[in-house]
């Protein structure tokens, strides 16, 4: 076409055309038509200044202006006034200023205005985001991983029973020339749970061999794997394959934060809570001794395979698992099925004939799920069940340092030589959970004494970290003593030759017992940790300092030198300008500061920020933690803290506030897992068509953050709620 000489490339879909010099700087229209974001502003060439005339060329620029006058008048007659012959480019790609669009195109402003303010219905929503996955999965332009596109496209189609789109993207997957083969699990396992909710038994089964193929070397650096061993296991699980389950469990279990947060994420997506920091909030998810198969007996619940599940919650190794995974079974139901949860969980108990601290924990979960609900009436009766049990339990014992020939003859024994210590975790668990959802509920005094409690039945895991650590630096620093000691105990000669190697093994011993002191107090901690961030810091910091500072060594706990609990009450006193509970710490830690933990001034301080209505600048403190060593010494605990925050914004914020925010992230899976949730819950809340027409044809998003997008509204419109909130979708456009 005449005129258009100056080529110019869609920053979009990167296809070239070419468009009049007049049109640089302005709006123009994408030649191709299948381009997603047609529209874009092209760049105005650099103008040079004219060079500077001297003041004694005058006579010379007259004339050359009078000469330079002529010919453009010849010009104008050539171009304008003699007829021409039309000018041919060789492409058609031709680009077209908007406003010279043709008029077929052309839309009147009324029009325009109307089709704006068109009500998006949820059937809208369905359509463009099935049509949208895939096409932004195939975007060349600001996508980092084209193949988790293909996966989040695959997964979106088998929600909605499209089995065969979904195999297309998996051939892609599969034509891949990257070392992805785990991408493919998630994907074949909603295929998986489609053909069985279809009745077809064998091909599921297929499914799921095909899906455990690609589970052979799940990398162990990123959540993701974690959360694709989850959905197999419960797949597996619920077409009656356990040994594999089992096996699976045994190879890809992470007991650390990485488990942890791959349980709350899986839940999140398979039950709809859309939200992470509800999630983690879950008394049941406080601590959780086997993750894995924690979250295989949650995904079963939401997949409907209840009693399968409440059968495979009882297949763990000890008590404390299985009173964990029942506790969890429990509040699951509570979440999804609320109206028959407290007959099912009775009958279940019944059936069962479960222990006490099993029962108690499973009431504490129906509490706290009733009162996430705000069922207060259900809330306060579980929360009754549950407190009526734990005052039948047995009082704590505390477990002591054992004598020499003790801790000897459990060399190379079960849990060191000492008794099981199941019973009394689950019992600790159970005291705590019932705790929390006191705390929750408003009784703060109740709700202290059982803290209290929890922490008690702890004791009866391990001896006391104080007395381990003293019998191993009396191992290192007075072997002489110690060896004579060992030596009477075992009615051994107290020499060279009959000691070394008694000595040798019971030292290695006392390390051993250490470490599970160790594991202990940990639990201990995070116990204190949880409460104390959940606004109880300064009845934490008593127990800190009352529980340090015991006379007896068997029963102290050293909270003030070896956890980081001092550090996190004196960041959270400095981020609310508490100068007494600040001054409190500082003066007891005079003398041997409290070891900083990174983690601890990010968690005080952003959710402090986000208290005071600045996620912005919570936001900021998340870029910079992401961008410095944090990001790989401890990825998936700022992870949990990002995805917690980013649940708290999207529940008391506004779409826009919350889109803001996550915009305002660094690192780009967050963002995307964020974006992918946000989308799930807004369908929930019947905000969706807000969210659509807040992000549709966005060009601040990048592929695959509308591809996460695009997965979220698919998986909220295939909930329990998703017809619901259709039909009123449906009247409001009418």
């Amino acid at each position: 076409m005449k005129g258009r000489t100056l080529e110019v490339v869609c920053p979009m879909c990167e296809t070239p055309g070419y468009m009049p010099p007049a049109s640089a700087g302005k709006d123009v229209h994408c030649c191709n038509p299948e381009c997603m974001v047609p529209v874009f502003k092209t760049q105005k060439p650099k103008v040079e200044e004219a060079p500077k005339v001297e003041k004694n060329n005058n006579k010379t620029l007259v004339l050359g202006g009078g000469l330079a006058a002529v010919v453009a008048v010849i010009l104008v007659v050539v171009f304008f006034v003699l007829p021409q012959k039309p000018e041919e480019t060789t492409s058609n790609n031709v680009i077209a200023p908007v406003e010279d669009i043709n008029k077929k195109e052309l839309v009147p402003d009324n029009t325009i205005k109307a089709e704006k303010n068109r009500a998006v219905t949820l059937s809208d929503i369905r359509e463009n985001s099935l049509k949208g996955i895939p096409e932004r999965a195939n975007q060349r332009a600001q996508n980092r991983h084209a193949e988790f596109g293909y996966q989040l496209a695959a997964e979106a189609y088998a929600q909605v029973g499209d089995l065969t789109k979904a195999r297309e993207q998996i051939k892609r997957l599969q034509a891949s020339k990257a070392d992805v083969a785990y991408l493919q699990i998630e994907p074949l396992v909603e295929i998986g749970w489609q053909q069985l909710k279809s009745g077809k038994q064998a091909e599921a089964g297929q499914t799921a061999k095909d899906a455990l193929s690609k589970a052979a070397r799940l990398p162990s650096t990123i959540r993701r794997t974690h959360d694709a061993a989850i959905s197999l296991g419960a797949l597996l699980v619920a077409l009656g394959e356990d040994g594999d389950a089992e096996t699976l469990i045994e190879r890809q279990q992470d007991f650390g934060a990485r488990g942890h947060l791959s349980v709350c994420w899986r839940n999140a997506l398979d039950s709809r809570t859309f939200n992470v920091q509800d999630e983690s909030r879950f008394v049941w998810h406080l601590n959780i001794p086997n993750p894995l198969r924690m979250g295989i007996v949650e995904t079963l619940v939401a997949r409907g395979e209840v009693e399968t599940a409440l059968k495979f919650a009882g297949s763990g190794r000890d008590a404390a698992s299985h009173s964990a995974c029942r506790g969890a079974w429990a509040g699951r139901l509570a979440i999804l099925n609320p109206t028959d949860a407290v007959a099912r969980v009775t009958a279940a108990i019944e059936a069962g004939q479960f222990d006490a601290a099993t029962q108690a924990l499973m009431w504490a979960a129906v509490a706290d799920s009733a009162h996430f609900r705000k069922d207060t009436a259900t809330a306060k009766l579980a929360l009754e069940k549950g407190s009526a049990l734990l005052e039948s339990f047995p009082a704590p014992s505390l477990l002591k340092f054992p004598g020499k020939k003790a801790v000897y003859e459990g060399h190379g024994k079960p849990h060191g030589g000492l008794p099981d210590p199941a019973p009394a975790k689950a019992a600790g668990l159970a005291a705590s959970g019932l705790a929390l959802v006191q705390l929750h509920q408003g009784q703060k005094e109740a709700g202290l004494k059982s803290l209290e409690l929890a922490l008690n039945y702890f004791r009866g895991m391990t001896p006391s970290l104080v007395a381990t650590k003293a019998e191993l630096e009396a191992c290192l620093k007075q072997e002489g003593t110690v060896r004579a000691e060992l030596a009477q105990a075992l009615n051994l000669p107290n020499t060279e030759e009959r000691i070394r190697l008694p000595f040798s093994n019971y030292r290695k011993q006392c390390g051993v017992l250490n470490d599970l002191a160790k594991n202990r107090l940990e639990l201990q901690a995070a116990l204190l940790r949880a409460v104390a961030l959940d606004g109880q810091f300064e009845p934490v910091w008593n127990l800190v300092q009352e529980r340090s500072a015991a006379s007896d060594t068997q029963a102290r706990e050293p909270y003030l030198t070896d956890s980081s609990l001092p550090d996190l009450i004196q960041r959270i006193a400095d981020a609310r300008k508490l100068t007494e509970l600040s001054a409190s710490v500082k003066g007891v830690m005079s003398q041997k500061p409290a070891a900083a933990d990174p983690m601890n001034q990010i968690e005080a301080s952003t959710w402090q920020l986000l208290s005071d209505g600045k996620a912005g600048d919570a936001a900021v403190i998340l870029q910079q933690a992401f961008r410095s060593s944090l990001a790989k010494r401890l990825p998936f605990q700022l992870d949990l803290v990002a995805l917690q925050l980013g649940g708290e914004v999207q529940r008391t914020r506004s779409q826009e506030e919350a889109f803001a925010f996550i915009q305002s992230l660094y690192d780009p899976l967050i963002q995307e897992d964020l974006f992918l949730l946000q989308a799930g819950d807004a369908v929930n809340r019947g905000t969706a068509p807000q969210l659509w027409k807040l992000t549709d044809g966005s060009r601040d998003l990048e592929a695959l953050e509308f591809a996460a997008l695009y997965r979220g509204f698919i998986s909220g419109l295939t909930g329990a709620n998703a017809a619901a909130q259709e039909a009123k979708s449906e009247a409001v456009k009418r």
